[in-house]
């Protein structure tokens, strides 16, 4: 999940956070006590050991994606509307934030988007 760290009511570790955003994990084996509602996405998880509450409101996720081959949703324009991309996307726009897994897979290819009718 790409999030908007400098988006009202975002809760995240500041310390991953380049340029106000951040890519976390959010597979169930990197987080605990997922709540998904239409609001926010709010866990539990552990950055460099240290346990910490995530909070982030629905209008500051960037994009929902798989980590293995970039498949997901991408905002889009200004109105923050999210749009299904197939095809080989960049995955990750920098690495996952994992305390616990090995994040030197991350691919960096060429990012792009398409509009899907």
């Amino acid at each position: 999940m790409l999030v908007d760290a400098a988006g009202e009511n975002v809760l995240v570790p500041r310390h991953f956070v380049e340029d106000n955003r951040i890519v976390l994990n959010i597979r169930p084996e990197a987080v605990q006590n997922l709540v998904i509602d239409d609001a926010q996405i709010q866990f539990d998880a552990r950055f460099s050991g240290t346990p910490m509450r995530v909070n982030v409101p629905m209008q500051s996720i960037l994009a929902l994606f798989a980590r293995e081959n970039g498949f997901g949703l991408y905002a889009r324009g200004d109105d923050g509307g999210m749009i299904y991309e197939e095809g080989n996307q960049p995955g990750p726009p920098s690495e996952s934030v994992d305390s616990d897994s090995d994040t030197s897979d991350t691919q960096n290819k060429a990012p792009f988007l398409k509009v899907v009718k």
